[in-house]
């Protein structure tokens, strides 16, 4: 699993820089509810969006085969942020409620995003987090994967968690770290291998930065168990301590070794754990670490790389680890990893956390930039997945352009040693994904701009579904007018190919209209 202290350091970052009917239901009052609204703690920003979509093959089918229909939008949103003395809170959230004219495919509703709090207590030592989101997952990962709008290929998740935690100081500048965390997933859809599960991940840290030597320990225990009566509770623990140097004040070397104890292996009984790290920060604006240690499956591994100039920002991230769908979804942000771009530019002139949100909505609103970046299809099966992942995303805001690049490659594959009663549900879904995402943005006069995205993907099967794979490419262009200071319309076209040994072939063109309003 993700090493436990790194998912809850990048949740923490985020928190202090700033078909689902339940939170459907929910996004839907917030908008009621929520007005315009500016004050030096809150930052509140509903919006309306109205599209209406001809396509000339709606259900993704091979050309004597293809459907026509015209599909109709509209989509709620709210983003909200707010901040007092021991509470902060963070709502990014919208439905998408879709139509379909001539019934080619279901209509419904795809809720996005979620809430995120967090309350601080005992003079900053005890806290306590709360999150529910929504996301959508594919249903066949063969199949297409359409952009939006489109019901095809798609069940909705949700997942919610409640976090208390301990941290503080000791004596002799020694760092502590208690937390608990208890997430529900739930599924909605008719993907056969979907089954709502429970996830408890309770950890310790000690840390004692090195002056020029450190230490450090950190324990995890984690169980995700399953609705169901016949899926067997996964079970994994793990304990190392860690010796730290700091032979200049910009770099960190560390060594480790431990224990660990996994339930789903053949063998039984705990296995050694060993390992070192990096820490390298130059500067404010770069930074990056590593940490590689053996495990029971080989190496483990994760990296993080980030650089952010005036107008640029980089990052380069990826991991090897053991996981459940659970534990790949309790660490993914909510509301899109582009925001978290943004705010990381835009930290050095709007320390202000409420002033970087509201300037973060306003430069995705005007670059016309995409929510989330290029990203694989997350397996769910309720069973541990052998995750091989690695992203990289350049973003650059000019004065009349914007650029964003991100591209992936992940592989999902069953780890060694796995007793046959936890190996996938369905070892087809052992496969390696790759894609590329390029969207530019060009002002031709203040008030209007046209944007062009370009997206390749390709999912190619491994192990016993060797030799199976699918292509998508899709190019789509728009032209946006600010039609008021809130209002602006938008046309548009969309072309999407895909090649697929294991799905029909598809080719589908779009056209598009519509209104995008903020209160």
């Amino acid at each position: 699993m993700p090493e436990w202290s790194g998912a809850l350091r990048a949740r923490a970052q985020r928190l202090d820089s700033g078909a689902s009917r339940p939170l459907a239901s929910t996004a839907l009052a917030l908008l009621l509810l929520a007005g315009p609204a500016a004050a030096d703690n809150l930052f509140v920003a509903p919006s309306l969006t109205w599209r209406e979509t001809y396509t000339d093959n709606a259900n993704f089918g091979i050309t004597a085969q293809a459907q026509n229909d015209v599909i109709s939008e509209l989509i709620p949103s709210l983003v909200l942020f707010g901040v007092t003395k021991n509470l902060q809170v963070s709502v990014n959230m919208a439905v998408d409620a879709i139509d379909y004219l001539h019934g080619t495919q279901p209509s419904g509703l795809l809720p996005t995003g979620g809430v995120e709090a967090r309350f601080e207590g005992l003079d900053q030592h005890f806290f306590l987090e709360a999150a529910a989101a929504a996301s959508q997952g594919r249903e066949n990962i063969y199949g297409a994967t359409p952009v939006a709008p489109s019901t095809y290929n798609v069940f909705t998740t949700e997942t919610y968690r409640v976090s208390p935690y301990f941290k503080g100081e000791l004596p002799d500048q020694i760092t502590y770290l208690v937390r608990s965390d208890n997430m529900l997933q739930r599924a909605f859809g008719t993907y056969a291998t979907v089954v709502d599960s429970r996830l408890t991940m309770q950890g310790i840290d000690l840390d004692r930065a090195p002056r020029p030597f450190g230490w450090g320990v950190h324990g995890e225990a984690s169980q995700t168990d399953y609705t169901d009566s016949t899926t067997p509770i996964i079970e994994q623990e793990l304990a190392v301590g860690i010796l730290k140097v700091a032979p200049d004040p910009q770099i960190i070397l560390s060594g480790r070794g431990g224990m660990e104890q996994d339930n789903y292996l053949l063998g039984t009984g705990p296995r050694a754990v060993y390992g070192g790290g990096l820490e390298w920060h130059p500067d404010d604006r770069t930074s990056f670490e590593a940490l590689g240690q053996r495990r029971f499956y080989g190496t483990q591994w994760d990296y993080a790389f980030k650089h952010r100039e005036a107008q640029l920002i980089v990052t380069l991230t990826g991991g090897r680890d053991v996981v459940t769908s659970a534990q790949t979804v309790f660490a993914l942000p909510i509301g899109g990893d582009m925001a978290a771009l943004l705010d990381a530019i835009l930290l050095p002139t709007h320390p202000d956390p409420v002033e970087r949100a509201s300037a973060v909505q306003a430069m995705l609103a005007q670059q016309n930039l995409p929510q989330t970046l290029a990203a694989g299809t997350t397996i769910y099966a309720a069973a541990p997945v052998l995750l091989t992942s690695n992203k990289a995303a350049l973003t650059w805001l000019g004065r009349r352009d914007a650029i964003s690049l991100s591209g992936y490659y992940m592989r999902t594959e069953v780890p060694p040693e796995v007793s046959p009663s936890y190996t996938l549900v369905n070892e087809s879904d052992q496969n390696d994904q790759y894609g590329i995402d390029l969207t530019l943005t060009h002002h031709l006069a203040p008030n209007t701009s046209v944007t062009a995205d370009g997206r390749m993907a390709k999912i190619e099967g491994i192990g016993v579904a060797s030799g199976t794979y699918t292509r998508q490419n899709i190019l789509t262009l728009q032209l946006n007018h600010a039609l008021s200071l809130r209002t602006t319309g938008f046309i548009g076209g969309r072309m999407q190919d895909i090649e697929s040994n294991v799905t029909p072939e598809a080719r589908e063109k779009a056209v598009l209209a519509g209104l995008s309003h903020r209160f």
